[in-house]
């Protein structure tokens, strides 16, 4: 209940500002988030790329046309949005474009991408989260590098012991298809959501 209260009322207040400010990106992508965290994936979608549109250099509006993007299922659209350069490397601003690089990458198959993706983020001192090692383990798995990927999931379980990453990874993505993709990988090496199981590696 408190949370759909909420919910309604950032609602309420992003359509204000758009009212307000139809062609200023951060009430169109205020209101995109508002419907993304509402179910509304499309217009989420829509409204997202409508504040690309009107700045399209803002960091902060792409991380979220990102994220959106990433857990709608368009991933060539999340991939292309965080593949920016102007925020690799010497940017002073934390963003989140490379973990979302990586994550997409992973749904496009570019496995490879995604593990390079996750350790520029490591390195950039990026914010790295429970999912995003599931992703990176994921990632790590797919290629066959099984110790590897049980290294990371023993990392994901040692900084996260109490994330609920398959409930996290189910109820962000758009479509069970996406979440499952990651899921697949890691049950594949003996995990669950309420431990991490240790088979044998290749």
């Amino acid at each position: 209940v408190e949370r759909n209260t909420l919910l309604q009322q950032a609602s309420g207040l992003a359509r204000h500002a758009v009212e307000l400010e139809p062609a200023d990106a951060w009430s169109q992508s205020s209101l995109a988030w508002c419907e993304f965290a509402g179910g509304n994936y499309e217009e989420a979608f829509r409204l997202s790329s409508r504040a690309t549109q009107l700045d399209p250099n803002d960091g902060h509006v792409l991380d979220f046309h990102g994220a959106i993007a990433l857990f709608s299922g368009h991933f060539a659209e999340a991939l292309a949005t965080a593949d920016r350069k102007f925020v690799r490397g010497g940017s002073n601003q934390r963003f989140a474009n490379r973990n979302i690089y990586a994550a997409a990458s992973f749904h496009l198959g570019n496995y490879t991408d995604t593990i390079a993706g996750f350790e520029e983020a490591t390195s950039f001192g990026d914010p790295i989260s429970a999912p995003a090692l599931a992703y990176h383990a994921a990632a790590l798995n797919a290629l066959g590098r099984r110790q590897k990927a049980l290294r990371k999931l023993e990392e994901m379980a040692r900084a996260w012991p109490d994330a609920p990453v398959e409930t996290i990874l189910r109820s962000i993505h758009g479509k069970s298809e996406n979440a499952n993709a990651v899921l697949s990988e890691l049950f594949d090496m003996g995990w669950t959501q309420a431990e991490l199981k240790l088979g044998s590696g290749d």
